[in-house]
């Protein structure tokens, strides 16, 4: 979420999404910092996003962590871990 310079990023895991959210201070069309940040997260670290030959964001890279839109992940876990065979019963 936008807020002046700065973005907000919500963690749609809590009851208040904004609790504690991390604020990213943008640098760039793409990129940006970690300009605060709650506990031992990574203060300072670089934000950038990765576009696709589109144009669209096909990925962000928050500090270390390389998050990706739940439609990629799915596939992603489909392809390393196949259903698995029932066992016939007897």
């Amino acid at each position: 979420m936008p807020l002046g310079n700065r973005v907000l990023v919500a963690n749609p895991q809590f009851n208040n999404p904004f609790m504690d959210a991390a604020e990213i201070e943008v640098t760039g069309r793409d990129t940006g910092k970690l300009a605060w940040a709650a506990g031992y997260s990574s203060h300072g670290e670089p934000v950038r996003r990765i576009r696709d030959k589109r144009g669209r964001i096909s990925e962000v890279w928050i500090a270390g962590a390389n998050v990706k839109p739940a439609s990629v992940v799915a596939k992603e876990i489909a392809r390393r871990y196949p259903p698995r065979k029932r066992r016939p019963i007897p």
